[in-house]
C-alpha cells in the first residue's frame, strides 16, 4: 500500500481579497512525483509561499504522515523536510558546487569544512546523477539548469521528504530537460516526493506519476499518464483557461517587417500566426510562458519547428 506524505483538505488562501485557493484539495505519496498543472503566477506564489513556511493558511486542514497540524496558526515548518526550488537559484555564487551542496558547520561563529571529503562526496554523487559539473566549479559559473540540479541534490542531501519546484524547465533546452527527468526519477527512488507546478503539462510530464489539472484555485481532475497525452492537457489546460481562439486586434497598416505564419513545434498544441509592423511594439500574453519559450528558440535558432514560416521583410528564415 502506498504510503500518504502529505495531505490539504478544504484549503482557502486569498491575495488582494481575492481567492487564490478555493476549497482546495491535494494528496501526494512517498516516492511518486506529480506534476501540478493549470497553475496561474499568483497560484504559483500562493503554493511556494505555503510550501516553504512564509505564509500560514486561511482555512483548511493538514495532515502529514498521517499527522494533522493546524497551519492557520503557525506555517510549515523547516523541520517537516520541505525544500522548494524556484526559478531563481538560491546558491552562493562565490561557493562552490561542493560547499553549497553540504552544510557548513558553525562553532563559535567560525565555520569550518573538511575541503577534500566534501569534494570527494560531491564527486560521488554528481558521477552516480550524471551530472557533468565539476565539484569545485563556483556556482556563479553555472548556467540556471546546473544549479537547479545542485539545489535538487542539496535537498536529498538534507533528507528532504518533499522538494517543490515551480517550472524551472521551461527555458531548459531539450537535453537539459532529459538531464532533470533523470535526476528525479532517482530522487523518487530514495522515497522523496516530488511536486511540479506549471501552467503547461512540464517538462516532467514523461517520468510523472499522477498528473492534477487544478483551475481557479481548485483541484478539478486527477489524470494518470496512460490516460492522456501531453497535447490533450495542453489543449485541455488552454481552453478552460482561455476558451477558443482570441481575435486579434490591429492597429497598424503599416509595412510588415516580421511574420509568423502558422508555425508550430512538437510541444504546441495549435499553431501560432503574428504579424508585425513597422513602428509597432508588441507584446504577447501566455500564462503559462509555453508559446512564448516555442517562438523565442525558434527565432533564436534554438529549436526547429515543424511546420510554418518565420519571415523577415518578407525573406523566409531557414
Amino acid at each position: 500500500m502506498e504510503e500518504e506524505l502529505l495531505r490539504f483538505e478544504h484549503v482557502v488562501q486569498k491575495h488582494a481579497g481575492r481567492n487564490v485557493l478555493d476549497d482546495f484539495k491535494l494528496n501526494l505519496f512517498r516516492g511518486e512525483i506529480v506534476n501540478l498543472i493549470g497553475v496561474r503566477g499568483y497560484e504559483n506564489d500562493c503554493l511556494m509561499e505555503l510550501f516553504s513556511g512564509q505564509s500560514p493558511l486561511i482555512e483548511g486542514s493538514f495532515w502529514f504522515h498521517e499527522q494533522k497540524t493546524d497551519l492557520t496558526k503557525r506555517p510549515l515548518q523547516p523541520s517537516k523536510g520541505v525544500v522548494c526550488i524556484r526559478k531563481q537559484s538560491n546558491l552562493i555564487p562565490q561557493m562552490t558546487v561542493g560547499e553549497n551542496l553540504f552544510v557548513i558547520k558553525s562553532n563559535r561563529h567560525k565555520f569550518f569544512l573538511n575541503i577534500h571529503a566534501v569534494y570527494q562526496q560531491t564527486h560521488y554523487l554528481l558521477k552516480k546523477t550524471g551530472i557533468s559539473i565539476s565539484a569545485d566549479a563556483l556556482a556563479s559559473g553555472l548556467c540556471p539548469a546546473q544549479c537547479h540540479y545542485v539545489e535538487i541534490l542539496r535537498g536529498m542531501i538534507q533528507n528532504a521528504k518533499l522538494i517543490v519546484l515551480e517550472d524551472i524547465a521551461e527555458s531548459y533546452s531539450d537535453a537539459e530537460k532529459e538531464q532533470l527527468r533523470k535526476l528525479l526519477s532517482e530522487i523518487a527512488k530514495q522515497k522523496i516526493t516530488i511536486l511540479y507546478l506549471s501552467f503547461y503539462p512540464g517538462a516532467v510530464l514523461p517520468v510523472v506519476d499522477r498528473i492534477v489539472l487544478m483551475h481557479r484555485g481548485q483541484h478539478i481532475r486527477t489524470y494518470y499518464p496512460e490516460e492522456t497525452s501531453e497535447g490533450e492537457l495542453t489543449d485541455l489546460v488552454r481552453r478552460i483557461n482561455y476558451g477558443e481562439s482570441t481575435p486579434s486586434i490591429v492597429h497598424s497598416a503599416g509595412r510588415v517587417i516580421f511574420e509568423i505564419r502558422e508555425l508550430c513545434t512538437s510541444n504546441m498544441s495549435h499553431p501560432f500566426s503574428l504579424k508585425l509592423h513597422q513602428g509597432e511594439i508588441v507584446g504577447i500574453y501566455d500564462n503559462g510562458q509555453r508559446i512564448c519559450s516555442e517562438v523565442t528558440d525558434c527565432i533564436f535558432e534554438k529549436r526547429n519547428w515543424s511546420k510554418g514560416t518565420i519571415l523577415l521583410d518578407e525573406e523566409e528564415l531557414q
